[in-house]
């Protein structure tokens, strides 16, 4: 049995990104999809759409390029796709709007103050002490990530001074700086890696939150997984089989995080070679098996609402 895209994708939108992650929830939804149809990038493309309308972060990441069994990579890439400058304008800008200041489109504080007529100074350093507020009281925040987006914002306050400051913090945030010397100035002393990676991401959708979005979507697209040999291949990435026990551990903790999660939905593609293949499938990892694979199967029909939806040949609306 399966369930028609239009309508799984209907219900995504009207019981989780209007509702569910709206107030703030998380969940881990899987989407089986034929790995030889083209229905599964169009979907992926559909829940984005449908997440930029919403007025959600979303990032997609696929499988055949980045490692997903190492969380830190998928982090990388996410960081990669989020428009960080523009995030740390937001906070700035809403708190001069709460401070009852006038602002256009330059946000430093030079610009603000000359616009209000006082001086930029004590400007500078009420802002700063706003924005530190703010974070602190943002507990979802880990340590790391709060003082790297108060760096950012930083930036927008001094924007000429501070442009350095922030090109250090985006490739720390991109798993691009070399040496995380570069970093202790900020009071950062580790990279991002495998111990830190998952508290990452969800402090980026709080972050979001906090900053006036709803959340953050992340599309996963896993179907590179079920090759099963090097030879299947043709280019990209191929996952022996430990790779893959790996990968199926990062969505155990993702769907094992979802309780400490605030507004992030995560769509996961798989084709069914991953639920079906004895040696490769989920059903090798227990822990994850038993998180996604229903409980109750209904004779009638598939539940659309289940962790786990196979997808049939009702059309992606374009």
């Amino acid at each position: 049995m399966t369930v028609a895209s239009s309508e799984w994708l209907d219900l995504l939108r009207r019981e989780y990104l209007d509702d569910f992650i709206r107030q703030g929830g998380a969940a881990v939804k899987f989407a089986v999809v034929g790995d030889d149809s083209p229905g599964g990038a169009l979907l992926l493309d559909r829940v984005e759409r449908e997440a930029a309308d919403a007025g959600y972060l979303s990032a997609r990441v696929d499988a055949s390029r980045v490692k997903i069994h190492m969380m830190q990579d998928v982090f990388f890439e996410v960081a990669r796709r989020v428009p960080w400058e523009d995030l740390a304008r937001r906070a700035v800008r809403s708190y001069y709007v709460r401070g009852g200041y006038r602002v256009g489109d330059d946000l430093s504080a030079d610009a603000v103050a000359a616009l209000n007529g006082i001086d930029a100074a004590p400007l500078h350093a009420e802002v700063r002490q706003r924005m530190e507020e703010m974070l602190r009281r943002g507990d979802e925040l880990a340590k790391d990530f709060r003082l790297a987006m108060l760096w950012l914002c930083q930036a927008e306050i001094w924007r000429g001074s501070s442009s350095e400051d922030a090109a250090t913090i985006l490739e720390w945030l991109r798993g691009d700086l070399r040496l995380v010397s570069a970093m202790k100035r900020f009071l950062i002393f580790r990279k991002i890696g495998r111990h830190n990676a998952r508290a990452m991401l969800s402090s980026l959708s709080a972050w979001a939150r906090l900053v006036g979005l709803p959340g953050l979507v992340l599309t996963l697209d896993l179907r590179r997984l079920s090759a099963a040999r090097r030879a299947d291949v043709a280019d990209g990435l191929y996952y022996t089989r430990a790779a893959v026990l790996d990968a199926y551990e990062v969505l155990r903790q993702l769907i094992d995080g979802t309780d400490d999660l605030r507004g992030m939905l995560c769509v996961v593609l798989a084709d069914p070679a991953l639920f079906d293949d004895d040696r490769r499938g989920v059903a090798i990892y227990k822990a994850l098996y038993e998180r996604v694979w229903p409980d109750v199967q209904l004779r009638q029909r598939e539940n659309p609402l289940s962790a786990l939806a196979r997808l049939g040949d009702g059309g992606v609306p374009a």
